[in-house]
C-alpha cells in the first residue's frame, strides 16, 4: 500500500466525515472508527466522501480504502503500528471527550512501551493492549484478562525486578476507557490531584510520580523529554 497516497486520501475523506461526528480525529487513518461514521452519514455525504477518495487515487472509493487499512493492520498484530494506528486514535478521542489533553496522555504511553513495541502478552496468550503499565487489581472491574510480567521498579534509589499482574484488555479502545477511568475516576483518583489541569507534561508526569503510579524519580522528566515528539508525530499541537 502507498501509505503517504492512503494517508491523504483518508484525511481528506475525515475531513467530510466530521460534520457526522465531530470526535473523528483527522489522523490520516482510514480504520473501523472511521468506517462507522462513514456508513451512518447521509447519502449525500457519502458521495462526497467516495468521490475524493476517488480523487485520491483509489478509484475502489472507500471500500478499497478500507480493505488496505485492515489489510495491512491484520500483518501486524502488536508494536508501532498497532500503536499508531488503533491507540492513539482511541486515545485522543477519550482524551477529548474528557477534556485533557491526549499529547501528555500519549507521552506517558510512549515512555511505558517505547511507541508500542513493549507489552505484556496475557496468560491466555493473546494481546493485552496495555500500553500504561496499569496494574490487574487497580481495573479489575473494567476485564477479567491478566498478563503476569516482570517490571523494574526503584526503593530507595536501587532498582529491583518485581513479577506482578497487569490487566490485558480486548482491545485499544477498552484500555483507553480504563486508563483514563483509572486517573481520573477510579478509587485511586486522589493520588493525582490536578492532574486534569496540568499544563505541561513534565507536570504531568511529575503528579504521577509523586502519586506512587512509577517509582522512578526521573518519570515526569523522561515524559517531559518525550511531548514534543508526540506532538509532531501526531499533529497535536
Amino acid at each position: 500500500m502507498d501509505v503517504t497516497s492512503a494517508r491523504r486520501a483518508s484525511a481528506a475523506a475525515q475531513a467530510l466525515l466530521q460534520e457526522t461526528d465531530r470526535s473523528l480525529i483527522i489522523d490520516g487513518k482510514f480504520g473501523t472508527f472511521t468506517k462507522k461514521v462513514f456508513d451512518r452519514s447521509p447519502d449525500g455525504l457519502k458521495t462526497a466522501v467516495e468521490s475524493i477518495v476517488k480523487s485520491q487515487g483509489f478509484p475502489g472509493g472507500v471500500s478499497s480504502l478500507y480493505s488496505q487499512y485492515t489489510t495491512r493492520k491484520a500483518t501486524t498484530s502488536s508494536g508501532t503500528d498497532v500503536f499508531d494506528l488503533q491507540v492513539v486514535p482511541a486515545v485522543v478521542r477519550e482524551g477529548k471527550r474528557r477534556g485533557v489533553n491526549p499529547a501528555f496522555a500519549i507521552a506517558q504511553l510512549v515512555q511505558e512501551t517505547g511507541w508500542g513495541k513493549s507489552t505484556p502478552l496475557g496468560d491466555d496468550g493473546k494481546p493485552s493492549f496495555n500500553y500504561a503499565g496499569l496494574k490487574w487489581n487497580s481495573v479489575s472491574p473494567r476485564t477479567t484478562r491478566f498478563a503476569t510480567a516482570r517490571t523494574g521498579e526503584v526503593y530507595a534509589g536501587k532498582r529491583a525486578t518485581i513479577t506482578d499482574r497487569f490487566a490485558a484488555f480486548d482491545k485499544p479502545s477498552e484500555f483507553a476507557l480504563a486508563y483514563f477511568d483509572y486517573l481520573y475516576s477510579g478509587p485511586s483518583a486522589y493520588r493525582y490531584p490536578g492532574l486534569k489541569e496540568a499544563k505541561t507534561a513534565l507536570e504531568y508526569g511529575t503528579i504521577l510520580q509523586k502519586g506512587g503510579y512509577a517509582t522512578d524519580p526521573r518519570y515526569g522528566k523522561k515524559i517531559a523529554a518525550i511531548s514534543a515528539s508526540v506532538e509532531r508525530r501526531y499533529a497535536l499541537t
